[in-house]
């Protein structure tokens, strides 16, 4: 039995759901909440639950529970609603992994943090020490991750970047696949070859000039410290990201474990270039959609996935 299933049946995790306008005016509406430890269960009431904010007023509180940890969300989207409600289980393999690597005082480095979801799950699990540094180039929704860091007076423990991570430093086209908030598969251009074909389906006209760094270049220029973990998820140019870390991988203080979701199309790259750098592939989890693919009789190889990596002797 995983780590987040064990909290989550001693906690019941709980999703609230608060009408601040309705709240303000001095009615308030009852709130709320779906209890379950069914990943079918939690999708059925997402679904049920967004049906009804159809007429709800934005931005709304949503309170979401996984372990120990109680995670305000400020929304103001279905979307963002729907990420919040999943917290515990639309990757339950990522929450296992925080709970099981991340240590008080260390520091934790999250690629493509859209809102926040595991950038503050991981500052509520250093318990009052360490450090979140959280790149989101998406200009809607790091205006989400800064309204839910303060939300979750983790202000001073999340260290927030609105722009994007590649494997040189520069000024990029980035695609908005939309400006909804809590919005995914957006992309930095540098090299549209190596964007996969799941993300291009959702291009869209919209596009600005992003700055992007290196994780080397940041670290040498003394703007972050060495990350003891990463999580990459960035919809297409996880490669490029790690190799530009490449100082990083083969420093003499490397991270512990990094998490990358891996798409078909570099799966077997990323892994060859982790190998080279003496981690090795120590088991992978599939999010909620994917389970669902793959109950829906779809091959693994053909399913982004993640997989957590570790150096080789540590795992």
């Amino acid at each position: 039995m995983s780590l987040a299933t064990k909290f989550a049946k001693l906690t019941r995790f709980t999703h609230k759901t608060v009408d601040r306008k309705a709240t303000n005016s001095g009615t308030t509406k009852p709130a709320s909440s779906t209890h379950g430890t069914a990943a079918e269960t939690a999708s059925k009431n997402v679904v049920s639950k967004h049906k009804s904010l159809a007429t709800k007023h934005w931005p709304v509180t949503e309170i979401a529970r996984a372990g120990n940890y109680e995670i305000t969300f400020e929304c103001r989207s279905d979307l963002e609603v729907m990420r919040a409600q999943t917290l515990a289980t639309k990757e339950v393999g990522t929450i296992d992994w925080i709970l099981s690597d991340l240590k008080p005082g260390q520091i934790f480095l999250d690629v493509g943090a859209n809102i926040g979801v595991y950038s503050l799950f991981a500052g509520k699990h250093l318990n009052g020490s360490g450090r979140v540094y959280s790149f989101e180039p998406h200009a809607v929704n790091v205006s989400g991750l800064l309204a839910n860091a303060q939300a979750n007076h983790l202000a001073e423990r999340l260290q927030i970047f609105s722009c994007a991570l590649n494997d040189c430093d520069g000024f990029f086209e980035f695609e908005y696949s939309s400006l909804k908030p809590g919005a995914a598969f957006n992309s930095l251009l540098g090299n549209s070859k190596d964007i996969p074909t799941a993300t291009k389906k959702h291009c869209s006209s919209i596009k600005e000039f992003k700055a992007a760094y290196s994780v080397d270049s940041l670290i040498e220029r003394g703007v972050i410290l060495p990350p003891d973990h990463i999580k990459i998820d960035v919809d297409g140019i996880e490669l490029r990201i790690v190799h530009g870390m490449r100082k990083l991988l083969s420093s003499h203080r490397p991270p512990a474990s990094l998490q990358i979701e891996l798409d078909p199309e570099t799966a077997q790259e990323i892994t060859s270039l982790m190998a080279n750098f003496g981690y090795s592939h120590t088991f992978r989890h599939d999010t909620l959609s994917g389970k669902k693919s793959l109950a829906n009789g779809a091959e693994p190889a053909s399913i982004a996935h993640n997989v957590v990596f570790r150096r080789s002797g540590e795992a």
